[in-house]
């Protein structure tokens, strides 16, 4: 296997590692320690290891770590047990390299003997025995990733700087995901209440504890009819009322008894508490329940000389705090599927870069680059959903600013380009932000490659309105050379320019015009609904062409 094959192997070897689903248990006991030993075989390093960041003994330090995960030539002395390995102030004793983790960039060092395990800082990035590499989790410098060659001389290659870079990500995707785990599920999964989620009447999903309050495991339940399995025949109805109720109106109490069936066929009282939610973008009940038999019994026993009720809302209060963990669970785990998913576009768009170094031939270096550019327009779309409010939702104009500046700042172009925004200050669902963002990848990206040959300056608009009712109208256009005479774009060999007719046809379900005067601009017009209206059409005008 060659080198650079033995480099793109580690990293699928990380990602397959790292990023499985579903991840159980520590990613410290095996799996971080095999990645680290395959990226070593791989990058020919004496030691390789992973610091994380500590608390620091004093206030003036912003940056210590200590030693979490280490790899070692079998010759080679290990670092873990010592003392030194534990609690470096890092940011005191090497500024520059602090600043430049902070930055994102590989931090270089030379290598040291305890009580120091790093030496001074060297200041080469491809000629320095210890490289270090941020590893960053939900974009905070959690630690670093660290190399040691065993020859000063050697010359750490770009190629190996950027798989090492792929690698730190996966480990920060799989630390956060590790955290998400441990910070939200767990709780559910070892509450003392039971806790399930229905849809269609079906168990989607529940929690040890309510399979064992009807006495079975929990694959016995997962999918199967909730009313026909575990509530008894004369309540049913009582059930199926309260929780088409409860599916109906939202603001309704969602709190009552009903007799319930054990898989040995004991029958047993229960309390069950339920509010509506969503499960993969459909309606669903989200409720916990807790066998209150003993307790209904005690409290008859307890009956005397008075008639009379007494209500313990403690339960209920309880109920009340476990759903509401519940549900923000929900929510966590579904910004938590956007980080992943970004994180893992950000692993193809590397792997894309590193597969472009080995190819010479420039039609092909760049399909690769176009390809590299829709991956990352795609990732900023979940970013933007990672960082909103509304996990369904994204800001237009905050993303659309975001994907213009990284469009024209990524490009290798030589005029200088101004870029005119003008976007309402709006929200687009999911399902227009993704094509509506490829749609402006696929013209920025052109503008810069064809508009402006031979020119210094250039200048790119790209705006977005309401134009009237609920019809979004988006234009690209820029102040380049135009397209060529007599161009019909339904007839053109460019991927890039039926990509975006297929896109505002099919997906926007919308139509676009075309005008090449003074420069080139693109007019899409589609509906903000979600659902597949009719495509709206406008007969093209004077030196117009129309694609619907």
């Amino acid at each position: 296997m060659s080198h650079q094959d033995a480099i793109l192997e580690a990293i699928r070897f990380s990602a397959d590692c790292l990023l499985k689903e579903p991840l159980h248990g520590s990613i410290w006991t095996n799996e971080v320690l095999a990645v680290l030993g395959h990226l070593g075989h791989a990058t020919g390093a004496v030691r390789v290891c992973v610091f994380q960041d500590q608390p620091c003994p004093h206030h003036d330090e912003k940056f210590c770590i200590s030693l979490k995960s280490e790899w070692a030539r079998p010759l080679a002395q290990p670092w873990t047990g010592s003392p030194a390995a534990h609690t470096i102030p890092f940011s005191r004793l090497y500024p520059e390299a602090f600043c430049d983790l902070l930055d994102g960039r590989p931090a270089c060092l030379a290598a040291g003997r305890p009580p120091l395990l790093f030496g001074r800082q060297t200041g080469k990035t491809r000629h320095s025995p210890v490289v270090n590499i941020p590893i960053l989790v939900d974009n905070r410098l959690w630690g670093l990733l660290s190399l040691e060659q065993d020859r000063k001389d050697q010359a750490w290659p770009e190629i190996e700087i950027d798989a090492l870079r792929t690698i730190a990500d996966i480990l920060g995707s799989a630390i956060h995901h590790q955290m998400m785990v441990e910070f939200y599920q767990a709780p559910v999964e070892r509450s003392i209440v039971g806790i399930f989620l229905l849809q269609d009447q079906r168990i989607m999903f529940l929690n040890p504890r309510f399979a064992r309050i009807f006495g079975y495991v929990r694959d016995d339940l997962t999918n199967r009819p909730f009313l026909e399995q575990l509530v008894a025949p004369e309540d049913r109805d009582l059930v199926r009322g309260h929780l088409l109720q409860k599916k109906d109106d939202p603001d309704k109490p969602g709190y009552f008894t009903f007799h319930g069936i054990k898989k040995d066929g004991t029958r047993i009282i229960l309390e069950l508490s339920c509010m509506r939610g969503a499960f993969r973008e459909q309606p669903a009940i989200i409720g916990t329940v807790m066998d209150i038999t003993k307790r209904t019994q005690a409290e008859a026993a307890l009956v005397t000389g008075y008639v009379g009720t007494v209500v313990d809302i403690d339960n209920r209060k309880e109920y009340e705090k476990t759903l509401k963990a519940s549900l923000d669970e929900k929510s966590i785990l579904i910004m938590e599927i956007h980080h992943r998913v970004k994180n893992n576009l950000q692993i193809i768009s590397g792997m894309i870069r590193l597969q472009a170094r080995q190819i010479t031939n420039k039609q092909a270096l760049d399909a690769l680059h176009e390809c590299e550019t829709r991956v990352i327009t795609m990732a900023l779309v979940h970013e933007s959903l990672y960082q909103s409010d509304n996990l369904a939702n994204i800001n237009a104009r905050r993303h659309i600013t975001n994907l213009a500046n990284t469009l024209v700042m990524s490009d290798d172009h030589e005029a200088h380009i101004d870029l005119d925004l003008d976007v309402e200050d709006m929200t687009l669902d999911v399902n227009m932000a993704i094509p509506a963002s490829l749609i402006i990848n696929e013209l920025v990206i052109n503008a810069l490659k064809h508009a402006f040959v031979g020119r210094t300056h250039g200048r790119i608009r790209i705006s977005l309105h309401h134009e009237s009712g609920t019809i979004l109208s988006l234009m690209v256009s820029d102040d380049g050379a135009g397209l060529p005479p007599g161009m019909n774009i339904a007839e053109t060999k460019s991927l890039g320019l039926k990509l975006v007719t297929r896109l505002v046809r099919d997906q926007l379900k919308g139509d676009v015009t075309i005008r090449s005067d003074k420069g080139t601009s693109f007019l899409m017009r589609f509906p903000e609904v979600t659902a597949a209206p009719a495509a709206v059409q406008k007969s093209a005008g004077p030196g117009e062409h129309n694609a619907g």
